[in-house]
């Protein structure tokens, strides 16, 4: 493989999920992936309540991370 590093081809999915802010200011996150299951995370900002999703969509579903669009 001469130094090039190979690049494996990932298939996203989108998933959506429901952001609600608690009254401590906290966001909740809950992804529904399928009809008796979710992923639900937490974060103190929207950006960091995203990341922490995707991580347990990834998780959940036990795919990369880069896969998942949220």
């Amino acid at each position: 493989m001469s130094g090039k590093e190979l690049v494996e081809d990932v298939k996203r999915r989108t998933v959506k999920a429901r952001f609600e802010r608690d009254e401590n200011g906290y966001w909740a996150v809950t992804a529904r992936l399928g009809p008796n299951e979710s992923a639900i995370s937490e974060g103190q900002t929207l950006p960091k309540a995203r990341r922490r999703s995707v991580e347990a969509v990834a998780l959940h579903l036990d795919v990369p991370e880069e896969s998942i669009e949220i």
